[in-house]
């Protein structure tokens, strides 16, 4: 702490330098580095936490793996030596994160890169409370289809819905093709270090992932069809009316990046043409734990970061074509499948629209929809198998009330794949 004169002698050396350097620019980096040492110290506890969640567990890669009960065995070890791998990964990220931070605030603290790198810490925290805190698809069983068995559908109480799930994202890509070590490693391994590269940056592989290239050309292959096919079963999704009619429906799509995508690819032809905007809405966002389920996008706005879309979309599409605001930002660790479900319904039914197309929907939210609110005899396949990428099934869903509250049934007659299939998942 030094003498009295020496202090004082600090200080005057403090204002011969006008107070700009010296001792004072000391101060400010000491407390500089001293933050960034509080972010590492939490960042590596959240990597050796994360590591240990492993993405949820058993529900990685959206809950692909123990696909049998005669091969539990095997699938356990197969799943331990997954989470093994992928635990190490979060940690290399997670220290890529680290060093990128170092790097940054030594060289240039406020710049675009530094604020990236630290929302990529946010997203982490953010991430991590979900896989840990999140009861996203667990919520008391409901008996709407049962309640509204005798109730008969009418133009009034009952409106259709189109649902085109998303093409297959970069995190699809990496976890559900299967697990072999031959070509799961390489698969893990390139994306990791993709990650790593885009710390600085806005974009993510893991986090809110965008489209594959493969999941590119299926939204395109999905173009393709909706070119060629003039039926009237195609004719609300094409949106082929008088231009002097209002459209009769409504398109929406979650906050995450790959339904966003989705939407403005295969439904590019419609919207160039009537001009009409996609619904960006959070109560659509996928019951998932993992961290692809986390939402870049802020609320009441679309990040800007489309990865390897953006050379099939115009450079001003996102303001053009995407209203984000019913986008809340990312679900609350409070939220849960069902309670997004509701809020989704409630919104849908208050619409004029008697059609409401959801474009880029996410497989599990539609399976734990079609086992909420179909009969409970019914044996619709959605029931235990996924929709392909880009697949697209229509249905419609009466609604009624019951003491007070909203209540929802599916009529399974009204089940039609329109577009793709369902498959074992």
């Amino acid at each position: 702490r030094g003498s009295r004169t020496e202090r004082g002698a600090a200080k005057a050396k403090g204002r011969e330098c006008g107070g700009c350097g010296g001792c004072r620019g000391a101060e400010r980096r000491r407390l500089r580095w001293m933050a960034l040492g509080e972010w590492i110290g939490d960042a590596l506890l959240e990597a050796g936490f994360s590591a240990r969640m492993v993405f949820g567990g058993a529900s990685m890669g959206a809950d692909t793996v123990s696909r049998d009960a005669a091969s539990a065995a095997s699938g356990d070890v197969a799943s331990s030596a997954v989470m093994a791998a992928v635990g190490t990964g979060v940690v290399l990220v997670s220290l890529g994160a680290m060093m990128t931070l170092i790097a940054l605030a030594a060289a240039a603290p406020h710049s675009a890169a530094a604020k990236n790198t630290l929302d990529k810490i946010h997203l982490m925290r953010v991430g991590i409370a979900q896989m840990a805190l999140s009861k996203d698809k667990k919520w008391p069983a409901r008996p709407d289809a049962h309640i509204m068995e005798h109730v008969t559908p009418t133009a009034k109480n009952t409106k259709t819905f189109i649902f085109i799930r998303h093409g297959e994202s970069d995190w699809n890509e990496v976890f559900n093709r299967g697990f072999s070590p031959v070509s799961f490693l390489p698969r893990l391994l390139y994306a990791l270090a993709r990650e790593i590269s885009l710390i600085p940056t806005t974009d993510s592989i893991f986090i809110d992932s965008s489209l594959s290239t493969t999941g590119i050309a299926q939204a395109l292959e999905m173009v393709a069809f909706l070119e060629n096919d003039k039926s009237d079963r195609t004719q609300e999704l094409r949106g082929d009316l008088d231009p002097n009619t209002k459209p009769s429906s409504v398109i929406v799509c979650s906050n995450l990046r790959r339904s966003v995508q989705t939407a403005l690819l295969t439904l590019r032809a419609r919207l160039k043409r009537t001009g009409e905007r996609v619904r960006m809405m959070t109560c659509l966002q996928e019951v998932t734990f993992n961290v692809d389920g986390i939402s870049l996008s802020k609320s009441r706005e679309v990040t800007p970061s489309m990865g390897d879309v953006a050379p099939h979309l115009p450079a001003d599409i996102l303001e053009r074509s995407v209203d984000a605001s019913l986008n809340y930002g990312t679900k609350s660790v409070r939220s849960n499948g069902m309670l997004r479900m509701l809020e989704f319904l409630a919104w849908a039914f208050a619409q004029d629209e008697r059609v409401i197309i959801i474009a880029g929907g996410h497989s599990l939210y539609l399976r734990y929809m079609l086992r909420n609110f179909l009969p409970a005899d019914s044996d619709f396949v959605g029931k235990t198998k996924k929709l392909s990428n880009c697949g697209t099934i229509q249905f419609s869903i009466t609604t009624a009330r019951h003491d007070g509250n909203p209540v929802y049934r599916i009529d399974p007659r009204s089940m039609q794949v329109l577009y793709g299939g369902f498959f074992s998942a």
